[in-house]
């Protein structure tokens, strides 16, 4: 094996993988592992340590590549099945912004309280399918007795 620094492929770590699969370690040696890794009262390794502002750049960096379909939390466009639909109200929110104003023009309140509505009911993923409109206009909108 070369010395320094050097990346391990795709097969490499499928060998080693398969060489360490169904190894059994003793409780002593779990034990002495388990003391080095963290110092009492610690977290982590790196705990009450800072990242440098280069370091810092390069993470952000990487984390901007990571949207979208890239993310490794990607549900695709399923996403109103989880909490209430705040997946998707997020994404849409991120899209778009946040809503100024209502788009019923004959809405007799001045809130300031504004909301994303969802046009067809099928909760999409496309931007053009939602409308901005205050918290009572929504209401109406979502029980049919609103047309816009």
């Amino acid at each position: 094996m070369s010395t320094g620094i050097y990346e391990r492929t795709k097969e490499h770590n499928q060998k080693i993988s398969l060489a360490l699969r169904g190894r059994k370690l003793s409780k002593e040696h779990i034990f002495k592992v388990s003391k080095t890794w963290f110092k009492k009262g610690e977290c982590s390794g790196f705990s009450g340590q800072k990242h440098s502002d280069e370091t810092k750049k390069k993470m952000s960096e990487k984390a901007s590549l990571r949207v979208g379909e890239k993310n490794h939390q990607w549900k695709g466009d399923n996403v109103q099945r989880d909490c209430n639909g705040t997946a998707l109200h997020n994404w849409v929110k991120k899209q778009l912004g946040k809503p100024q104003e209502c788009w019923n023009k004959l809405c007799p309140l001045k809130s300031n309280n504004f909301q994303w509505a969802n046009k067809s009911g099928e909760y999409k993923r496309d931007v053009n399918d939602w409308l901005r409109l205050c918290v009572s206009c929504h209401k109406l909108y979502d029980l049919g007795k609103l047309m816009i």
